[in-house]
């Protein structure tokens, strides 16, 4: 994986460490958002590999939100 990814990815991975449930899917949003405007995108393998281990962190009534945003991201993707 590019190293400017791998950085991305852990500096996500130890921040959302911090953030509490309620506030955890925005700071996803908030992440990809940044990963946007700094040009860094991501495979279809290693967007599904994040969402599942983040999955793990949430509650049942998040992970189906985040599946909903993922979904959201793929069309969106799709559309460009």
């Amino acid at each position: 994986m590019d190293p400017m990814k791998a950085a991305f990815l852990q500096a996500i991975m130890n921040q959302g460490k911090t953030i509490n449930q309620d506030n955890f899917l925005p700071f996803l949003l908030a992440m990809q958002k940044n990963a946007n405007e700094r040009g860094i995108t991501f495979t279809k393998q290693e967007a599904d590999m994040i969402f599942d281990q983040v999955k793990e962190q949430l509650s049942p009534s998040d992970r189906r939100q985040l599946e909903m945003i993922r979904i959201m991201l793929e069309q969106s993707s799709h559309e460009k």
